[in-house]
């Protein structure tokens, strides 16, 4: 019960800030989705990387860092494909940001990468996103959850 408390006012401060949500078309170059705040926009990258592979700086390059961080305009993605073009907030580039399961059995190279490009904006979950097939795994993934809202709540704070 106290999980879902603490997912709840995490919810209610997210709620405090209208946002506009999309899923962006093409996350092979792109991010996975665009979050709009009343002064920013956030670019938002989800790896659920939980395996204690030793990924190294090509892998990350490839899969994170070459995206297209800079654009000032996307393709949102529709149930159906392709969707319309959103221009980024004010034209500006957006916040670039890192949700990601953990970095510690990385390279140091490709942390130092990831850590560099994100900085502050990098969220290490230290828990994957799972499939909800038990009591357990729905506590496991809505802490997991309230954890990531409140550390993209530091996000958009700090970006103000």
């Amino acid at each position: 019960m106290d999980v879902l408390k603490v997912l709840k006012n995490k919810l209610d401060l997210l709620a405090m800030e209208p946002v506009k949500l999309a899923k962006l078309y093409g996350t092979e170059e792109a991010p996975d989705m665009y979050v709009e705040s009343y002064t920013h926009g956030f670019l938002i990258e989800v790896k659920n990387w939980w395996s204690p592979r030793r990924y190294d700086i090509d892998t990350i390059t490839r899969n994170i860092i070459s995206k297209q961080w800079n654009n000032t305009q996307y393709q949102r993605r529709e149930s159906d494909g392709h969707g319309s073009i959103i221009p980024m907030k004010d034209g500006k580039q957006a916040v670039p940001v890192l949700v990601v399961t953990q970095v510690d059995s990385w390279t140091r190279k490709a942390q130092e990468a990831v850590r560099g490009k994100f900085g502050q904006d990098l969220v290490i979950t230290d828990h994957p996103i799972i499939p909800v097939h038990n009591q357990i795994d729905a506590e496991c993934t809505l802490a997991t959850g309230a954890s990531i809202g409140f550390d993209l709540q530091k996000v958009i704070m700090r970006n103000r």
